[in-house]
């Protein structure tokens, strides 16, 4: 039986959430009737979510080309978070403001959002030890 969970374990979702929010994060994130603007065009504090879901992709294939994919959880989950915080924040910022009624969220904004979120998702994927065995010959007496 834990076998079967095993093999039904998918560690590469992580990774590929990360790529999906960074290429819609060049995707169109809110329009009006005359322009649409991607979260590059906006800019700002935005690239720090760009930035995040690069770390994401970058740190699940460091720890994965050294075998131990499990170590990469905590910081997968701290740059998805990290991004996710940013667009929340944008978000509630630009509902106050008073263009709000004017733009539109468009398709970008969500993929980078529900990337970042299968991100968060992949963290449980992960294997739960790392692939290097207990090695209790290194630990202090």
């Amino acid at each position: 039986m834990a076998q079967d969970i095993k093999s039904n374990r998918q560690p590469y979702l992580s990774a590929v959430g990360g790529v999906v929010a960074a290429v819609c994060f060049f995707l169109p994130w809110v329009g009006c009737p005359m322009s649409d603007k991607s979260g590059a065009d906006l800019g700002g504090v935005l690239w720090l979510v760009l930035l995040s879901a690069i770390g994401v992709v970058g740190v699940y294939f460091h720890f994965n080309s050294k075998g131990e994919s499990a170590l990469a959880r905590l910081p997968i989950i701290w740059c998805s978070v990290v991004g996710i915080v940013i667009m929340l924040l944008q978000w509630l910022r630009y509902m106050g403001s008073e263009y709000s009624e004017m733009f539109r969220f468009r398709f970008g904004s969500i993929g980078t959002l529900l990337g970042l979120a299968l991100a968060l998702y992949g963290t449980t994927q992960l294997p739960q030890e790392t692939g290097r065995s207990a090695d209790t010959s290194r630990l202090p007496e």
